[in-house]
C-alpha cells in the first residue's frame, strides 16, 4: 500500500483559476496494469484477461461497465464510490482516494497494452488558495491475508478501516462463495502435506465421498431401469395412443421398483458448480500460482504441464505436448465402457457410440490447453468413480447369487439348524 498526498497552494494568496464546468482539472493520477503479459481481442488464453471493479459505499460492487469508445466514465448516481480496482490474474491494482467525490474516474482499455485508470482531481466552486488530498493504492497479490487488514485501522500503518478490498477477491467467474469453501478445505489439506497437488487429490476424494449417496442411488437406479426395459417396452405398446396414460404408468412402475430417474441427471447439476470454481480456484489464486505437484513433470498447476516442444504445430493441439489431457482421456473413456459393461447395457446406437467415445474426445481438445491441475482433479474423480462403480457392481452381483441360492430354503431358526436333517430331527 502506497501513500500519494497532494499539497498545492497558489502563490501570494492567489485563488485557483479553476472551472468545474469545462472539465478542468488540477492534476490527474494515472496508472497502468504491467499485470501479466498483453492482452490482445482475439487472446486464445482467456485466463490472462484484465478486469475492472468499482466498490461504491453500501458494500456493492460495479462490475458490468460500458465502454465507448474505449473508455468509460463513472456517472454520480449518488452512491459515491470508494475505490477502483483493475485485476490481472494473479495481481490487483487499487485506488483508494480520500475524497472521492473531489476525483472524476475514467477507465481507459483499447485491450491491448493500453489499459489505465484515471482519477483527475477537482476542487469545489468556492475553492480558496490551497488544496490538500490523498490517494492510496494498493499494489500486490490477491491474497485475503493482504487485503483484510485495512478494513481494521488498528492493523495498518495508514489508519485505514472498512475498505472490503477483498470483495474483488469473489470476482473471477461464479460461485465465489464456494471457491471460497473449496479453498478453505485445500489450505487444510495443505497444511498436513505441503503440495497442492495432494491437496487437490484430497479434496476430489472428499468431494467424491460426500457424493457418494447419490452417486449409489444412481448407479441402483439406472441398473433397475436395464431389468425393466421389458416392461417398459410393453407400457409403450400398450399405450402408445394415450400419451397421459403412458406416462402415469411409467411413473407407477418406477415407484414399484423404487427407482429415481433423476439421481443420475441431479449428480451431475450438483457436479457442475463444483467443477466451475475448481477452475476459477486453480487459474485464478495466487497460492497456486507455479504450485508444484511433481517435480520436473507438473511444475505449475495452474498451467499446462509440457512434456516437450515439437518444431512443427499439430492441428487442434499445437507444438507443445501435455501428458494429463492423454491420461484423462483415458479415464474418461474407460469409465464410460466400464459403466455400460458393468450395467450389461448394449451400445447399439449412433449417439450411444458417440457419447461413449465422441464426446471424450471432444472434452479432450476443450481441456487439452486447461490448467494441470483441473486435469488433475477430473482425472482423480474419473478413477474414484470407476472404483465406485466396481465395488457396488460386485456387491449387487453377490446379493443377487446370494438371493438365488436361497430361493425356495426356510430362512435358518437358530445357530444349530441343518437342512438336511429329517423333519423330527430338526424338532428335536
Amino acid at each position: 500500500m502506497l501513500s500519494l498526498k497532494v499539497d498545492i497552494e497558489m502563490p501570494n494568496g492567489e485563488p485557483f483559476v479553476f472551472n468545474n464546468s469545462e472539465n478542468q482539472y488540477l492534476y490527474t493520477i494515472e496508472y497502468g496494469p504491467a499485470l501479466g503479459p498483453s492482452v490482445t481481442k482475439n487472446a486464445k488464453n482467456s485466463q490472462n484477461e484484465r478486469n475492472y471493479f468499482i466498490f461504491r459505499s453500501g458494500q456493492k460492487k460495479v462490475d458490468t461497465l460500458k465502454f465507448v469508445d474505449n473508455a468509460f466514465t463513472y456517472a454520480d448516481d449518488g452512491k459515491k464510490y470508494k475505490w477502483v480496482e483493475l485485476t490481472g490474474k494473479y495481481f490487483s491494482l487499487i485506488m483508494i482516494p480520500e475524497d472521492p467525490s473531489n476525483f472524476s474516474l475514467t477507465l481507459y482499455d483499447d485491450r491491448k497494452d493500453n489499459t489505465k485508470v484515471y482519477l483527475s482531481a477537482s476542487t469545489k466552486d468556492d475553492a480558496d488558495n490551497t488544496y490538500s488530498n490523498e490517494v492510496f493504492c494498493y499494489l500486490g497479490p490477491q491474497l485475503k491475508e493482504n487485503l483484510k487488514i485495512f478494513d481494521y485501522k488498528e492493523h495498518n500503518a495508514f489508519s485505514l478501516e472498512n475498505m472490503h478490498l477483498d470483495k474483488g477477491l469473489n470476482s473471477s467467474g461464479s460461485f465465489g462463495w464456494l471457491q471460497s469453501l473449496l479453498k478453505g478445505i485445500m489450505s487444510l489439506f495443505y497444511a498436513i502435506i505441503p503440495n497442492w497437488g495432494v491437496a487437490i487429490i484430497f479434496l476430489t476424494i472428499l468431494i467424491r465421498l460426500l457424493l457418494f449417496p447419490l452417486s449409489l442411488k444412481g448407479i441402483k437406479s439406472t441398473a433397475s431401469m436395464q431389468k425393466i426395459a421389458p416392461e417398459l417396452e410393453k407400457l409403450k405398446a400398450q399405450y402408445k395412443d394415450d400419451p397421459s396414460a403412458l406416462n402415469q404408468a411409467t411413473l407407477a412402475l418406477y415407484k414399484k421398483h423404487n427407482i429415481a430417474p433423476m439421481s443420475s441427471f441431479l449428480l451431475i447439476l450438483i457436479q457442475f458448480p463444483i467443477l466451475l470454481s475448481m477452475y476459477h480456484l486453480i487459474n485464478n489464486r495466487f497460492e497456486l500460482r507455479e504450485a508444484v505437484f511433481i517435480a520436473g513433470w507438473i511444475d505449475d498447476l495452474s498451467a499446462p504441464e509440457i512434456i516437450f516442444s515439437l518444431p512443427f504445430s499439430i492441428p487442434l493441439l499445437g507444438r507443445e505436448i501435455h501428458l494429463m489431457p492423454f491420461i484423462y482421456l483415458l479415464t474418461m473413456i474407460f469409465s464410460m465402457i466400464f459403466t455400460r459393461t458393468s450395467q450389461g447395457s448394449q451400445v447399439n446406437s449412433f449417439s450411444q457410440k458417440f457419447m461413449q467415445i465422441g464426446m471424450p474426445i471432444i472434452f479432450f481438445f476443450i481441456l487439452y490447453n486447461t490448467s494441470s491441475g483441473l486435469l488433475l482433479y477430473w482425472t482423480v474423480a474419473n478413477i474414484i468413480s470407476i472404483t465406485q462403480q466396481f465395488v457396488i457392481t460386485n456387491i449387487t452381483k453377490n446379493k443377487e447369487k446370494e438371493a438365488i441360492n436361497t430361493k425356495g430354503v426356510d430362512k435358518p431358526k437358530g445357530p444349530f439348524y441343518n437342512p438336511k436333517l429329517p423333519p423330527k430331527a430338526k424338532k428335536k
